[in-house]
């Protein structure tokens, strides 16, 4: 390999200064640079030559998704492991480790999948694939009922990578596997520490009723009082909320407070008529009151799944004019179920695809553009009129403000990052890449771990790379 660089290197010199005939002299007896130069560069290991190879593989990866494709596995599988074997320091070294696992996986082999993860996660500890791989196989060993080994993976995954996006994931099953164990205090205390270390995370609700159970459950009544009434307090539109409002009750009247579970259980009763614990509420407040509350009549909360699925039809064959008011009328009366977030959800996604129906005939040409739209555009209005022309139809920015209203008011409500992406998409519908990236960036932001980060990540930073975009991408940090 030296030698013919030492002859390239000498006829470039020949070429370029005068009085080196010796030098030429010298270089004779080696073999003729057209024969040799890229056959012999080509047949070795080089580091452009096996990463491709790599990169082969990396693709044959996610090409191939069938156990069936034996030939494909294998090719991939070889290349991943030359490129291993020969480069261990590269900072490629880590996603071959995690493209075997993937391939191990396709090909359905526990054993080589686990030992890739576990691979993956003993040699590069500061990879940014390792938190990935800790998690991965904590789910393989939850597979297999291997608790302990699960236990010890989660406890290492939380611990060496606080800020990675699965610890608080990590957390709340290992406080799940301690309490299938019968670690009560060890399952408690990882509640607690996700609870403290991740206030944001979408399992803090989860967190604290578990922690006021537990407290319930071993007659500390007044502590489980205040977690109880911490998740509401810190999480107002949690699923939870209504649950925890019964377990108060039922908690001051474990303590023999009867004044004061009577007045929880009637709060419960009359501001959250949705809730399925209604009915227990009130027979709660018979028992200490005879005849209080007639329970033979129907009452909201049995008829509450019935009028969200009515609602639901409307949303679903597109007649927006009969779904929006269905959903605003179900948030009003039914206070208190868990539907309340999702109709209001609902009522965001009418607005947006609203919108797309009207850019579409803002946009027709000529009549039979609009004829093709007018079966959609009735069903959406209601209105046995043909959609009209050149009127610049518009619903203003009605989906925003609804998606804005559950991440700004409806704390603890699980569609808070589904709202934010939501949001992005909006932005995206009318092609304002700029507002669609700093959403997308908001998202990151607010709801790390979110399933939609992947997406956002790879759409903001299409954005933000583009030249055009610097100035005002630029201005947001100033």
């Amino acid at each position: 390999m030296y030698r013919g660089l030492f002859r390239v290197g000498c006829a470039l010199l020949i070429g370029v200064l005068p009085g080196m005939g010796s030098a030429a002299e010298d270089c004779d007896d080696l073999p003729p640079l057209v024969t040799s130069q890229f056959s012999e560069v080509s047949s070795l290991p080089s580091r452009l030559t096996i990463f491709n190879r790599h990169d082969d593989a990396a693709r044959a990866t996610y090409t191939c998704c069938r156990p069936d494709q034996k030939a494909e596995i294998e090719r991939a599988l070889r290349a991943n492991e030359e490129f291993l074997t020969l480069y261990p320091g590269s900072d490629y070294a880590d996603d071959a480790l995690m493209h075997n696992a993937r391939i191990y996986s396709v090909s359905r082999n526990f054993r080589q999948e686990t030992e890739a993860y576990l691979r993956l996660a003993a040699e590069y500890p500061d990879s940014d694939l390792a938190d990935d791989a800790l998690w991965k196989l904590s789910r393989m060993y939850c597979q297999d009922s291997a608790r302990q080994a699960e236990i010890e993976v989660l406890n290492r995954l939380w611990r060496n990578y606080p800020r990675c996006n699965y610890a608080d994931d990590a957390l709340f099953e290992l406080a799940k596997e301690l309490k299938e164990m019968r670690d009560e205090p060890g399952a408690l205390a990882a509640l607690q520490q996700l609870v403290q270390a991740y206030p944001v995370s979408d399992f803090c609700d989860d967190a604290l009723y578990q922690i006021a159970e537990q407290y319930q459950k071993l007659g500390n009544y007044r502590a489980a009082i205040d977690a109880f009434a911490t998740l509401q307090r810190m999480y107002p539109a949690s699923d939870y909320r209504d649950d925890a409002q019964f377990q108060i009750g039922n908690c001051f009247r474990s303590l023999g407070e009867m004044r004061m579970a009577e007045g929880v259980y009637e709060q419960l009763i009359h501001e959250m008529a949705g809730s399925p614990f209604v009915r227990s509420a009130a027979q709660e407040v018979n028992n200490l009151r005879p005849g209080r509350y007639n329970l033979q009549e129907i009452i909201p909360s049995d008829v509450v799944q019935d009028a969200y699925n009515q609602a639901m039809h409307f949303v679903r064959f597109r007649e927006y004019a009969a779904a929006i008011p269905r959903l605003k009328a179900f948030v009003r009366d039914f206070p208190g179920s868990d539907l309340c977030d999702d109709a209001i959800f609902n009522i965001g996604v009418c607005y947006r695809q609203m919108n797309e129906l009207l850019s579409k005939v803002n946009a027709a040409h000529g009549p039979e553009e609009v004829f093709r739209l007018a079966p959609e555009w009735q069903a959406a209005t209601g209105s046995r009129r043909p959609p009209p022309i050149g009127r610049n139809l518009q619903t203003g920015d009605d989906a925003v403000s609804v998606f804005e209203f559950i991440i700004t008011r409806l704390v603890g409500s699980d569609l808070r990052d589904d709202a934010m992406y939501q949001i992005a998409a909006c932005y995206e519908d009318i092609k304002n890449d700029l507002f669609m990236a700093k959403s997308f960036q908001q998202l990151l932001s607010l709801f790390p771990g979110s399933p939609f980060e992947t997406e956002a990540l790879a759409k903001m930073m299409k954005v933000f790379a583009d030249p055009a975009n610097y100035e005002q991408v630029a201005e947001g940090y100033g």
